[in-house]
């Protein structure tokens, strides 16, 4: 069922100074500059015609691409997951990190990082590499920012979607929707429209100015994940819980493109390739269908689901599972009803994440449920090289040579020369110690010591990564022991716990927590060795 409010009957709550007047001033400015923040954004045209042919396809999908920044999930409303940007290729190296837990894919515009947590939207200034600011909304973010002309646009648990000014956050206007938002925004420019779903099968128009509705659709299913728009298809993809895509008339709303139901397990988000479209199901299916009536062309079984979304190029699509399993399937025009394995490999852990395509670098970038990064050649799969980090399962963005990693906290991977790198938390906790490298004695924890957890530790709040880390040396020489625990002697005779009969002991011994083992007999003479024996 289908509700058409062109007008946009219902207003939208707008914030108390004037957004029109500031509205038209921006809009003045990204057109004179070419779009906001230096953002590259071009599609074709809804009265344009695009001719069939392969070429003719081709060139429609590239000048649908976003060129610069990633400023929605899968980069366009395509959901390509491919830019021009470049990241880091023979090596990688930590640029920056922050104690930032974060619930959703990032985006990126403007130099500004978008990302959703549990208490709202956060954001980062990606030149200064610092936080910036942040709204509070009153339940959890739940979809992957997208960042129009001038404002962000997102879409929360609580079943609301909210526009803020992508300069300071300003409130610009908000939607209550029909259950928590399940489809990330898809920003149309050429629209100035935005396109969302809930998990109770209502799909929805806004525009992306001043939020009024457009039409809104009911499906009979819940909406499984990004959807996508292809406006030279006249068509909206919607990925349903039923192991349907439903199309519909992006202008009307109607649910009368075409329905593909492979499966009747959950539908990952699709990404729109030249005439075709892909997708994958939960029962670890991968599809390829026909954008514009919905005819299936071929179905591959992979080994695992695919759960963060696809990405393609040059008619291959790049599937990655959750059991660690990467594939690059050809998919040419006249290849009829078959797809070609090219190359298959197997990582270390499942990839959970949504792919990052570098289109100028030809480099596949892909994020692990246990907190790997990997970058593969696109051509032949081949490892680059990977980062282990401990923020969780990572999503993904690139900007401006730097690779953006966020889960449990914010890393940005730069180009450096490590190939196999590996990576603490961001913010270490007052329990941490120095790395058995860096003491020549046995850590903390191989000592039997009563409590451990009451030693200092070396000044963890002032470092971001373990190479900061004071040495040994840097630590008080005089510690600080929970107990006075008695020596296991027959003396009454108090003995201090960080000196023996020869004196006092040496720093490592101190600094390693031992001090009591002192009193129990380290460098005891012969004579009290007779003594004890007896």
């Amino acid at each position: 069922m289908t509700r058409e409010r062109p007008g946009g009957d219902r207003p939208a709550e707008t914030s108390s100074f004037d957004v029109a007047t500031r509205r038209q001033v921006l809009a003045g400015l990204a057109i004179a500059g070419g779009g906001a923040g230096g953002l590259s954004v071009t599609g074709v045209s809804s009265a344009e015609s695009v001719p069939d042919g392969a070429s003719e396809e081709r060139a429609s999908g590239r000048a649908l691409d976003t060129e610069v920044g990633w400023p929605m999930f899968g980069n366009n409303p395509r959901n390509t997951a491919r830019t021009l940007e470049s990241g880091p290729e023979s090596g990688v190296s930590i640029g920056w990190e922050a104690d930032l837990s974060v619930t959703t894919p990032p985006a990126i515009a403007g130099d500004t990082l978008y990302v959703g947590t549990e208490d709202g939207l956060a954001t980062i200034d990606v030149v200064r590499r610092e936080l910036g600011w942040s709204v509070d909304t009153p339940s959890p973010v739940s979809t992957c920012p997208a960042v129009g002309t001038n404002n962000v646009i997102f879409g929360t648990e609580g079943g609301t979607v909210y526009a803020l000014s992508a300069s300071g956050g300003e409130q610009d206007w908000t939607y209550d929707v029909d259950g928590a938002v399940t489809a990330a925004p898809a920003y149309v420019a050429d629209e100035e429209e935005v396109y969302t779903g809930t998990e109770n099968g209502m799909v929805y128009k806004l525009a992306a100015r001043s939020g009024f509705l457009t039409w809104e659709t009911e499906l009979g299913s819940g909406v499984s994940g990004p959807l996508a728009v292809a406006i030279d298809k006249e068509s909206t993809y919607v990925p349903l819980d039923s192991g349907t895509v439903e199309g519909i008339d992006f202008r009307s709303g109607e649910a009368n493109r075409f329905t593909f139901s492979p499966s009747d397990s959950p539908m990952t988000a699709p990404s729109i390739d030249r005439q075709f479209a892909y997708v994958a199901d939960d029962d670890g299916s991968l599809h390829e269908f026909d954008s514009r009536n919905g005819n299936r062309k071929w179905t591959r079984e992979l080994n695992g689901t695919v759960t963060g979304g696809l990405t393609y190029q040059f008619a291959k699509v790049y599937p990655a599972t959750d059991q660690g399993d990467v594939y690059a399937y050809d998919t040419d025009l006249n290849l009829e009803d078959t797809a070609v394995e090219r190359w298959h490999v197997e990582l270390d852990e499942g990839i959970t994440s949504a792919p990052v395509l570098s289109q100028g670098r030809e480099v596949l970038y892909l994020g692990g449920e246990d907190g790997g990064v990997y970058a593969l050649q696109r051509e032949d799969g081949e490892q680059l090289w990977s980062a282990q980090l401990s923020i969780g399962a990572p999503e993904l963005a690139l900007y401006n040579g730097t690779l953006w990693a966020v889960g449990d906290g914010v890393v940005a991977l730069d180009p450096g020369s490590d190939t196999s790198l590996g990576q603490s938390t961001p913010t270490p906790t007052p329990t941490e110690t120095p790395t058995p490298t860096e003491t020549p004695t046995p850590t903390p924890t191989e000592t039997p010591t009563p409590t451990p957890t009451e030693t200092p530790t070396p000044t963890p709040a002032e470092t971001f990564t373990p190479t900061e880390t004071p040495r040994p040396t840097d630590a008080p020489t005089e510690t600080p022991t929970p107990t006075a625990t008695p020596a296991p002697t027959a003396t009454d005779e108090e003995t201090d716990p960080t000196t023996t009969a020869d004196g006092p002991l040496p720093a490592w011994a101190t600094l390693a927590g031992i001090g009591t083992l002192a009193a129990m007999g380290l460098r005891r003479t012969t004579e009290d060795r007779t003594t004890e024996d007896e």
